[in-house]
């Protein structure tokens, strides 16, 4: 009896013409993720032969699986050893309380209906622990799927996965990066949206310290797990910092700093060819996130700013990044380049005309290629991937 495992997406179902493209794509990337295992797709579900260790933990950090399920396949007249199998799953579980059994009959020439499968292998479980584990159709603590393909049947556990979208489909994306706590958290969403993100961080060494990019590298190491090697770029942003601070007024300079930031990513953007620029930003959240001041730092840019963070609570970013184990390394106490740079009494209702207008008293277009030149490439990669 060989193990398997049956993984499940239902997004991409709904893709409809698409939906081939979206299922190569998770083949793909499974394939890469899973280099000795035999990925096949059969049947809307994809099956994984001869799963290599761990495999089934890799698949909890695959984009575009809703579900997956570790069991084995058996032959169609095998049919009464799928009960002694059911009653193993069992036996492998700590005291589950109540049991389920599901069934699904895509060959619709098989003897028995899907109904009665559910009925003959759930007999023969409750039957096993002398009706002492209950059958519970609704959210039971375990569930035992069986699916009768063409030339085979397969049982197996299910577990949730991540849902969202293969990654790499949607695209690239500049993802501005700082070591806090909701850039990681959004780039991860974008991740599961398709999106393959292209890291920047603006540092202000030797203003700040190396800590800071040092705690940006762990937080890709843990995206990387989602969406494979991830690339980043370190612009140096110290004299851009020092002129805008020294040239505009000093409740405008964080706007203008973003600004900068955001014709630097640009530039970044198309020698990369990414399509748009993911952030951090919640409305509301901090006093130089208003609905004027994202409008003034917006239109510095042509490419769209995509902010998946904007409706969420801090609260709600924070338990994400406990989720993900971003927290600890986000929470280490360390001086970042905004921080650095924040006035006593920023702007709260910038008025596009003024931060304009304070942006001609410098050399923007030489502070930008000043520090494109500068800019570090690096490559960051998880050994777990």
């Amino acid at each position: 009896m060989k193990k398997i495992l049956v993984v499940h997406y239902d997004e991409i179902g709904l893709k409809g013409k698409n939906r081939s493209f979206f299922e190569s794509a998770l083949v793909s990337d499974l394939k890469k993720r899973l280099k000795e295992s035999s990925v096949k797709n059969e049947w809307g579900r994809i099956i994984i032969y001869n799963p290599e260790e761990g495999a089934s933990e890799k698949l909890l950090f695959t984009p575009g699986v809703s579900s997956f399920g570790v069991g084995t396949s058996f032959a169609k007249e095998d049919f009464e050893k799928i009960k002694q199998f059911a009653i193993d799953i069992v036996a492998c579980e700590e005291n589950p309380e109540s049991f389920a059994v599901r069934a699904k009959r895509v060959d619709k020439n098989f003897p028995k209906t899907s109904q009665e499968v559910e009925r003959e292998v759930g007999e023969a479980v409750f039957e096993h622990y002398k009706r002492e584990l209950p059958v519970k159709l609704k959210n039971p603590d375990l569930l035992i799927f069986i699916e009768i393909l063409h030339d085979k049947i397969l049982i197996y556990k299910k577990q949730k996965g991540l849902g969202g979208l293969p990654a790499g489909v949607s695209g690239k994306a500049i993802s501005l990066i700082s070591g806090g706590f909701d850039s990681p958290v959004a780039t991860y969403k974008m991740i599961l949206r398709g999106v393959t993100p292209l890291a920047v961080h603006f540092h202000g060494m030797p203003k700040t310290p190396k800590e800071a990019i040092e705690k940006v590298k762990e937080l890709l190491k843990i995206l990387s797990l989602y969406s494979g090697e991830l690339r980043l770029f370190l612009v140096p942003t110290l004299v851009a910092m020092q002129t805008i601070a020294k040239s505009a007024p000093e409740k405008l300079r964080l706007i203008l700093l973003r600004r900068f930031m955001m014709t630097v990513v640009e530039e970044i953007a198309n020698k990369e060819g990414a399509q748009a620029i993911i952030t951090g930003e919640s409305v509301g959240q901090v006093a130089s996130q208003t609905l004027e001041n994202l409008r003034a730092v917006e239109q510095a840019t042509s490419l769209p700013v995509l902010r998946p963070l904007s409706g969420s609570s801090k609260h709600e970013i924070i338990e994400l990044s406990q989720k993900l184990g971003m927290y600890d390394i986000s929470a280490q106490d360390c001086e970042d380049t905004c921080s650095l740079f924040v006035p006593k009494h920023p702007e709260t209702k910038a008025k596009l005309d003024e931060v304009l207008k304070a942006e001609k008293n410098y050399p923007l277009q030489e502070l930008i290629q000043e520090a494109l030149l500068q800019t570090e490439k690096l490559t960051i990669k998880n050994e777990n991937f």
